[in-house]
């Protein structure tokens, strides 16, 4: 019953997070350059979020602050389920995450919505770098492994 509380909630996150007015913009998009390492767009430094797709479907969303990327989810490239998300005019198939990189924190899941792997990071000029513990776990929660790294 965990593992399905844990699915629903990444779905409502997912859905909130997508549809609540961030700026979601397609990595085709005309607007969008890059700068001596950084996203433009409106010849502005992007703050917001951007998507990654094939086939028809949501491969990651990337979140960028100042024009570097600060975080990104990533979903199932075989998607074929029912939802949807409307980027600049296009409709692309989305499911829920399977990994989950923000500012400070990085997640991974199973299939079945149970976490994979936890830990933290932080971001230098776009690059993640991973900090402190991580922990890799089995597909029952027990832990598989630990890894630490500098801070």
């Amino acid at each position: 019953m965990k593992k399905f509380k844990k699915c629903i909630l990444l779905s409502i996150v997912s859905f909130l997070v997508i549809s609540c007015g961030n700026d979601l913009i397609h990595e085709d998009n005309a607007e969008l350059t890059k700068k001596d390492g950084k996203m433009v767009f409106q010849g502005k430094l992007y703050n917001g979020e951007l998507a990654q797709t094939s086939r028809g479907n949501i491969l990651r969303i990337y979140t960028y602050d100042d024009g570097y990327p600060v975080g990104f989810k990533q979903y199932d490239r075989k998607y074929e389920g029912d939802s949807e998300i409307e980027i600049d005019d296009e409709v692309y198939g989305i499911s829920d995450p399977f990994r989950i990189i923000t500012s400070k924190k990085a997640e991974e899941f199973y299939e079945d919505g149970s976490l994979k792997v936890s830990g933290s990071v932080r971001w230098e000029e776009g690059r993640m770098i991973r900090t402190g513990t991580w922990t890799q776990y089995d597909v029952d929660g027990s832990v598989k492994d630990t890894k630490v790294f500098e801070e």
